[in-house]
């Protein structure tokens, strides 16, 4: 069985939690012996010198099997690719690699008609989408926030999507969800990554709207045209289960387990925390007191200083939606509210993405211009590769997702949990389904700045609490599980999948 595996960015080149399901799912999937192909998009908005004239599809970096759709006529509000030869092109990719089950991972970038071009092209493939967010229901960047007040949506219509788009009249919301239903309408299954998104696709429609399949499981349209010309041929499989949305979780390595992490001396450190680490090393985990001796040079390799689990990190792109201006403002409330002292660390990019409102903030914040005493401390670490993570979680004790929009997954939270760092997140989406409150994490109300400064001293001050949440981490779903799970879904009746042995979740000990 050929799999051909189609992702939104690389995230060697943009990163970001989609892309990066997709890259571990693809190296998953060759790792279990299966004859994949990943195709990954980028856009203008990333390295320009990648784009080549007359180029539309080229290899990547010299890997086998990996290669670069260049997308520059992409319309976000319509979703299509304006660019002919582009749509050409695809199709003739899809000849040349002949898959026999087509998995895409998004549509922007790409177009909806890729869709339809798929299943022209190789009418007895299946073809299957993987719902990262809900870019199909909202036009406001999938993220179900009304525009004009930045309260959370919970459905879509034309009206309440003219409110947040006022220039664009009702009706265009009307033609643009039947244009996106009939692009979704030629793919055999769906997969979500939690509970809530698949919750949230059948009340748009998606499921529902599917139940026709059900009257012509064994038969195909003849071919037909659609309104760009293009031939369509639409199939359906008597293997395909009455449910056609299945939830299958993003796949992640075991970070804290790899033989590639060289960082064991942080994780004694981040276990004793009572040394200072020679050569301009971690003073994360010690008190107030302790690191303004550290700083003067007081502290001996022996000598051990009271600990207080006072280390905060946020990990994830430096956009709005994610949550950090959350943060700033329960930093400050937490400042006029307690006397402790705590350290915040922000790990990221993609700040040019970010409105410029929040980019003068987030500025003014990292260096130092934020009016809040020397006992708060705020670092700004950068952008980080998959590689950093075990030396850039040993610098903290809790992980901080603060998202004000539903998450379909939270990659970051995987990371966090296999690195039994509790997450203290926002109470919405697959946050709320995957963090269990009080038992391996804390979940606060979306946008309340005041409950989360209350979460960071209950962190810092109850007695037992991170110990407990730490040893309740539930780990990551191993690859190799999710991979079981995609290839079961692909195969189908066909039963010519190769299907490793399934393993449980990875352990929760650690060297």
């Amino acid at each position: 069985m050929k799999i051909l595996e189609i992702s939104l960015f690389h995230p060697e080149l943009v990163r970001g939690g989609a892309q990066q399901a997709a890259y571990e799912l693809f190296l998953g999937l060759r790792q279990a012996g299966c004859d994949v192909t990943l195709l990954a998009s980028t856009d203008l908005s990333g390295p320009k010198s990648l784009f080549k004239p007359g180029a539309v599809i080229t290899g990547f970096d010299g890997r086998a099997k990996e290669f670069l759709f260049l997308s520059h006529a992409f319309d976000p509000v319509w979703m299509r690719n304006h660019d002919l030869r582009a749509l050409k092109a695809f199709a003739a990719f899809l000849r040349d690699c002949a898959p026999d089950i087509v998995h895409f991972h998004h549509f922007l970038t790409f177009g909806l008609e890729l869709f339809l071009i798929a299943r022209r092209t190789l009418p007895k493939a299946r073809l299957f989408l993987t719902l990262h967010e809900f870019l199909a229901i909202c036009r406001a960047d999938g993220h179900m926030i009304r525009t004009f007040d930045r309260t959370l949506c919970t459905a879509s219509s034309p009206v309440r999507c003219h409110q947040c788009f006022p220039d664009t009249a009702p009706e265009l919301f009307r033609l643009r969800e039947d244009w996106i239903k009939q692009a979704l309408a030629v793919f055999d299954g769906f997969i979500a990554p939690t509970q809530f998104v698949r919750d949230r696709y059948v009340s748009w429609g998606l499921e529902r709207d599917d139940r026709r399949w059900e009257h012509r499981r064994s038969e195909s349209r003849e071919e037909t045209k659609n309104e760009s010309g293009m031939g369509e041929r639409e199939r359906t499989h008597p293997a395909l289960a009455p449910k056609h949305i299945h939830v299958i979780p993003n796949a992640e390595r075991d970070h804290a387990r790899l033989d590639s992490w060289k960082h064991r001396a942080s994780v004694e450190a981040d276990r004793v925390r009572g040394s200072v680490m020679t050569g301009g090393g971690l003073t994360g985990g010690l008190n107030h007191a302790g690191k303004q001796k550290a700083r003067a040079g007081y502290v001996s390799g022996s000598e051990r200083i009271p600990l207080e689990h006072n280390r905060f990190g946020f990990f994830g792109q430096l956009v709005d939606v994610k949550g950090l201006d959350i943060v700033f403002a329960a930093l400050a409330i937490f400042a006029r509210r307690y006397a402790e002292a705590l350290s915040f660390e922000i790990n990221g990019t993609n700040l040019a993405f970010a409105s410029e409102k929040f980019r003068a903030r987030f500025e003014d914040f990292v260096a130092g211009r934020h009016g809040m005493p020397e006992r708060i401390e705020i670092i700004h670490n950068g952008g980080y590769a998959m590689s950093d993570l075990p030396a850039r979680m040993a610098r903290i004790d809790w992980v901080l997702v603060p998202s004000i929009w539903g998450e379909s997954f939270g990659l970051v939270l995987s990371e966090a949990f296999m690195f039994r760092r509790p997450p203290i997140a926002s109470r919405i989406g697959g946050l709320a389904e995957r963090v269990r409150h009080e038992q391996d994490g804390l979940l606060f109300d979306p946008g309340d700045a005041s409950a989360l400064a209350d979460c960071l001293h209950r962190a810092i001050t109850e007695e037992g609490l991170w110990e407990r949440l730490s040893a309740a981490s539930p780990g990551v779903p191993s690859v190799e599980s999710v991979v079981e799970a995609h290839l079961a879904l692909f195969a189908g009746a066909s039963g010519k999948a190769k299907r490793p042995a399934p393993r449980a979740v990875s352990s929760r000990s650690r060297p």
